[in-house]
């Protein structure tokens, strides 16, 4: 079967197909670019937030050791005091901050109090990472950054994909740190996914129902204009085009009206002539 140039597509085809294509294009684009552009925002968003956290408990251990500067507090009390109340700290319901010193040894963890005191240089996540020896390493080479490793989530035991900021302060060789589990952020990304593709798929289907009125309105009134034309051909000037719009489709019918109306004058004019002539 000979498939037709678009040139030669009925016009109905025309604007169906512009309008699909359209809409294909507008979804590929917002889907490839629109979206990966937002969830590198979220995850741009969700890496600053942990970080203003720690750098809140970081000013936290900063004020205790100014009081410790004064005499005001004891270095164990202020320590104590500033380990307590970062202990205490949420955010996000569940989300909180730990305490390592360069050892690597636990100073304090709100879910895991079995890990207070130990020696973590030996542990590893579920792929071998020695994640708190990289945090010690980070913090020694840049006093901040970030780390990727397996941990499991409060109250359960299954580790999970997680990165954490982690930020050492120096005077009491200290480093706080924070998380986010990577699951609960590419959860957050699925769901703005799917509503962003159902948005679409809404849109787009108004758009081709409207496409497909606007499609069917346009032709039909183009056939009417061409069966009217048709017929002045075989002679038949008795009709008129009965299409009352103010646009294209409605100049048009008023100007073949005109023509077969002034036809119709010359007809009967050269009719006239001939009957004046016998």
């Amino acid at each position: 079967m000979k498939v037709k140039r678009f040139k030669d597509w009925k016009l109905f085809s025309k604007i169906m197909s512009v309008s699909i294509v359209t809409m294909a294009v507008v979804l590929s684009a917002i889907l490839l670019y629109v979206v990966p552009e937002v969830e590198e925002k979220l995850n741009d968003e969700r890496r600053d937030s942990i970080q203003s956290v720690v750098d809140i408990a970081f000013t936290l251990m900063a004020q205790y050791e100014q009081r410790v500067k004064t005499g005001e507090l004891t270095l164990k009390d202020a320590q104590g005091k500033a380990a307590r109340m970062i202990n205490a700290l949420r955010y996000k319901e569940k989300e909180y901050l730990w305490i390592n010193d360069l050892g690597p040894k636990m100073i304090m963890h709100p879910y895991k109090p079995e890990l207070d005191g130990k020696d973590l240089a030996g542990y590893k996540d579920p792929n071998g990472k020695h994640l708190f020896v990289e945090m010690v390493d980070v913090c020694k080479q840049n006093g901040a950054g970030f780390v990727d490793y397996m941990w499991p989530k409060p109250g359960a035991t299954k580790p999970v994909p997680k990165i954490s900021y982690v930020k050492l302060f120096k005077p009491w060789g200290w480093i706080v740190g924070s998380g986010i589990y990577l699951d609960d952020l590419q959860a957050e990304i699925s769901s703005l996914k799917r509503t962003v593709v159902i948005v679409l798929i809404l849109c787009t289907v108004v758009a081709q129902i409207l496409s497909l009125l606007i499609a069917r309105k346009i032709s039909g009134l183009i056939s009417q204009g061409v069966v009217f034309a048709e017929k002045v051909a075989d002679g038949n000037l008795t009709e008129t085009l009965d299409i009352d719009h103010d646009e294209e489709v409605g100049a048009l019918a008023r100007a073949l009206n005109k023509t077969v109306s002034n036809l119709r004058r010359m007809v009967k004019d050269i009719a006239a002539g001939v009957e004046g002539l016998a």
